[in-house]
């Protein structure tokens, strides 16, 4: 919801104050970076979650410590990183605090300052206790504002050390989303990724798009095919159980493939 309150000020003043050219400028930095990751309306395209995975500054800090003998790049880095950019934007609207609509949007940056320094704690987490990368992706679907949950665990359970390095190998990613879909219902899709395979199932809510989408699994599996994944194992089942606002682990649980037909998914076991 935050980021819809960000947006709701951020048009309030730009209206109120058409004619002060630099809160104008400013806003108009701060929502482009916003369009490049959350689109207004509908899901999040793959390029939006990788410039959002990227640049929507969970390593603001690591990225600052890396161009700070680069004045070139890091005027830039703070320029393209939402972490940078809502910092800038707010150094701007306490020089200007003396209006009231500048007062609401400055507290709805510091809500997404917030909002992104929570995401940044989990990611520590997970790199300390080595447990799946998960990050909360807000998306705007029919006028409401909702949340996607992404998990991301490297699978490391057929690694090699490498004696050199001491780094291990990884096979593949284990994917999941979760999230509440207007044709679908709630929906989970639990995925493992490797280079040239993908084995995926999803879990709708509404047992009529599960009829609609099970014929059409194998136009996707040979679209997906042509991207280079040769080997391919898609299912659709339904999706039992209330989607919770907790985090899912993937720990202990089986491949998509493994589970019996209309097994209950493998929901949260764990929250941060």
């Amino acid at each position: 919801q935050s980021l819809a309150d960000l947006r709701t000020e951020m048009n309030l003043a730009s209206r109120l104050l058409l004619h002060d050219s630099q809160t104008s400028k400013q806003m108009g930095k701060l929502e482009t970076l916003l369009s490049g990751f959350f689109p207004q309306e509908g899901l999040p395209k793959a390029e939006n979650l990788a410039s959002f995975l990227r640049d929507g500054g969970m390593n603001y800090e690591a990225r600052l410590a890396q161009s700070l003998h680069q004045p070139e790049s890091l005027r830039k880095l703070v320029e393209t990183d939402l972490k940078g950019q809502l910092l800038n934007t707010l150094q701007f609207l306490q020089e200007e605090s003396g209006q009231i609509p500048l007062q609401r949007l400055a507290s709805a940056v510091k809500q997404n300052l917030q909002w992104i320094e929570t995401q940044q704690l989990n990611t520590y987490l997970s790199q300390v206790n080595d447990t799946p990368y998960q990050w909360d992706i807000p998306y705007m679907v029919g006028g409401q504002m909702k949340t996607m949950h992404l998990s991301v665990q490297p699978d490391t359970s057929s690694k090699h050390q490498n004696e050199q390095t001491t780094q291990r190998s990884v096979a593949g990613h284990k994917v999941l989303f979760l999230l509440d879909l207007e044709t679908f219902g709630q929906t989970r899709i639990d995925s493992y990724i490797t280079p040239h395979s993908v084995d995926a199932t999803l879990y709708i809510e509404n047992k009529d798009a599960i009829k609609h989408l099970r014929p059409r699994l194998g136009d996707f599996q040979q679209r997906l095919q042509a991207l280079g994944y040769g080997n391919t194992h898609l299912d659709v089942r339904t999706f039992h159980g209330t989607m919770r606002e907790k985090r899912p682990d993937f720990h202990n649980s089986q491949p998509a493939s493994d589970l019996e037909s209309e097994a209950t998914p493998h929901l949260f076991r764990r929250q941060i």
